[in-house]
């Protein structure tokens, strides 16, 4: 009673900061919910500390858009709202601290742990006789239990609907119009089943407790007593329970490794958006996400491992976002780096994964070429991959070849990253137009300019041919598990690689030419004649010889300059013809050296 007395004065005597920072808080922590195309301005606006939404009407729109479904209070109402959550974030926090046992004035360490050692030693006790086969306890999450309860349901559904519910069991992202879709199946299939709305979130938590009730195995309370400890950084508590994890798990070494290192990971995490974290602590940064990567790669096939190891890593993210740092001591932020860090690994192993099956020798890049060099993935000695998420304007991947992007294409490019759409009344990504035909966003060929400027000066710095090649990859592409990779990413993926001359031979067999030039158009002409003789015309001009004859790519203007002059230069020696001035005679002559009988 006395703690609790001391808890509630501490409560009266915070501070409560101000409307407009509480809400800068709450859009920070639900950027995601906003309209895609006016997050960058909704991010400047109200992370960098702009906070009047007024000035801007389409920002007003979207925010007040968003807290009408949010609150379903009008957003004039925002005052009490918000100082209600804060004071309620306070109260958990708080609660948290109490229940860790810090509140107040604090017992002295050889009594705490003395009292864990005993503690410890009876679980780990239990923990031997249950015999666990991994260290990881398996989890289902709420969504997989909601599901779990419907299957009968769920089962009579029209056959579109039963692939949207079979997308989710599968792991696979939904994309928007799925989302909403699979959220109507749910609400709709419930209440039929259980008379209420699915909306009473109470009674539907109440009713998933009692059909899939708390685990209360040793091995679930060591792991949760191993999380707290974490969070609290119990250094004491942390080494006995690694210690036994190593003694019982030998075979396990690599997930126990990343598991206590969760915490340290997403500290220096934050210590990188807030601009704190120098070069060593960068490299070391994406060392442990090459770590993580490795780790997903070696077990893609074993989901029930990957379903708990992601959903622990989320329980360590959601616990410590209620400790804060000495960078942000109310940091929300620490779930949102464990979804970007799914999103990265997951994308890059979807990427690997891709180029292994179609033939190709990937290779994850060292946490150095990916901490500074902006390389993901390499494949041979020369060909370089960097791998985004979703980038482009439309929904489906995109690839890019740097070799077709030539630097007066990039500068005569003038985009905004936003632009006015009249017909649709609304903001949306300013698009450029690639030389291969593709539309991609500002953002996208905001990546393309950057690799591209990497590139040229790792080739200065090695004096060696580099080639560049960016792959933006939808999450509706890959398992959000393991990250395999979907069949029409394969394809996709397949199509377009091929034009590319890799180290490892892939794509560089010759084509079937037809037997006849009955049929054969001046352009099959040429198409035979330049690709037969690749190896003749300089490196540069390869890939342009390729987009053009090969893929059936459009190139801008520099590249057709620059492609006509390698063309006449190559007919003038071969042929004492120009390709530009004496095309007739030229083709004839490519006719009589392939198709001789052929008058």
């Amino acid at each position: 009673m006395k703690k609790m007395g001391k808890f509630t004065e501490r409560l009266s005597n915070t501070k409560i900061p101000t409307v407009e920072e509480l809400l800068k808080r709450e859009i920070r922590n639900d950027i995601s919910a906003f309209p895609e195309d006016l997050c960058d301005d909704i991010k400047d606006r109200f992370e960098r500390g702009v906070i009047n939404p007024a000035m801007f009407t389409p920002v007003q729109k979207a925010v007040e858009d968003w807290w009408k479904n949010k609150f379903s209070v009008p957003f004039g109402e925002r005052e009490s709202i918000l100082k209600k959550r804060f004071l309620d974030s306070q109260k958990k926090s708080e609660e948290k601290v109490l229940r860790a046992g810090n509140f107040g004035e604090k017992e002295p360490l050889e009594k705490s742990h003395s009292t864990e050692k005993m503690d410890l030693n009876k679980i780990f006790k239990e923990v031997r006789q249950e015999k666990p086969k991994t260290f990881l306890v398996s989890k289902v999450s709420r969504a997989q239990k909601v599901v779990k309860v419907l299957t009968d349901e769920l089962g009579k559904l029209s056959m579109e609907d039963k692939k949207i519910v079979d997308r989710f069991e599968g792991n696979e992202w939904l994309r928007s119009w799925e989302a909403n879709r699979f959220s109507e199946i749910i609400s709709a299939v419930w209440e039929k089943k259980y008379g209420f709305s699915f909306e009473v979130e109470d009674e539907v938590d109440k009713l998933l407790n009692d059909k899939y009730p708390e685990d209360n195995s040793a091995t679930s309370k060591l792991e949760q007593l191993l999380v707290d400890a974490l969070v609290e950084k119990d250094e004491v508590t942390v080494e006995k329970v690694k210690e036994f994890y190593l003694e019982i798990f030998p075979d396990q070494l690599h997930g126990v490794e990343i598991i206590f290192a969760i915490p340290q990971f997403l500290r220096k995490q934050e210590l990188a958006e807030s601009g704190l974290l120098n070069r060593a602590g960068y490299e070391d940064l994406t060392e442990d996400r090459f770590i993580i990567s490795n780790f997903v790669l070696n077990n893609s096939q074993d989901k029930d491992l990957l379903n708990s190891f992601w959903l622990t890593l989320d329980l360590i993210a959601q616990e410590m976002k209620f400790m804060g740092t000495d960078v942000n001591p109310r940091s929300n932020s620490y779930p949102r780096y464990i979804d970007s860090l799914r999103s990265s690994v997951l994308s890059e192993l979807a990427a690997y994964d891709t180029l292994k099956k179609i033939g190709l020798r990937p290779k994850l890049a060292s946490p150095r070429q990916d901490a500074f060099e902006g390389v993901d993935l390499l494949e041979g000695d020369n060909n370089a991959f960097q791998i985004l998420g979703d980038y482009t304007v439309f929904n489906g991947p995109a690839f890019v070849d740097l070799n077709t992007v030539s630097d007066d294409f990039i500068s005569l490019q003038k985009t905004r990253a936003k632009e006015y759409d009249p017909r649709a009344k609304k903001y949306r990504d300013a698009q450029v137009k690639m030389p291969s035909g593709q539309v991609v966003s500002a953002k996208l060929f905001d990546k393309i300019v950057k690799m591209k400027t990497k590139l040229n000066q790792l080739e200065n710095s090695s004096g060696r041919k580099l080639n560049g090649f960016l792959l933006n990859i939808p999450h509706e592409e890959f398992n959000q598990l393991s990250g395999l990779p979907s069949n029409d990413l394969l394809v996709f993926v397949k199509d377009r690689i091929k034009i590319v001359d890799f180290d490892s031979g892939f794509g560089t067999t010759s084509p079937e030419w037809p037997s006849s030039a009955k049929f054969l158009t001046a352009h099959d002409f040429y198409r035979r004649e330049f690709l037969s003789n690749l190896a003749d015309f300089p490196r540069d001009i390869q890939s342009l010889v390729r987009f053009r004859y090969q893929s059936g790519g459009q190139l801008d203007v520099a590249q057709i300059k620059s492609l006509k002059q390698a063309l006449d230069a190559y007919c003038t020696l071969k042929f004492g013809l120009k390709f530009t001035k004496d095309k007739d005679v030229l083709v004839r002559a490519i006719r009589e050296k392939y198709y001789p009988s052929v008058n």
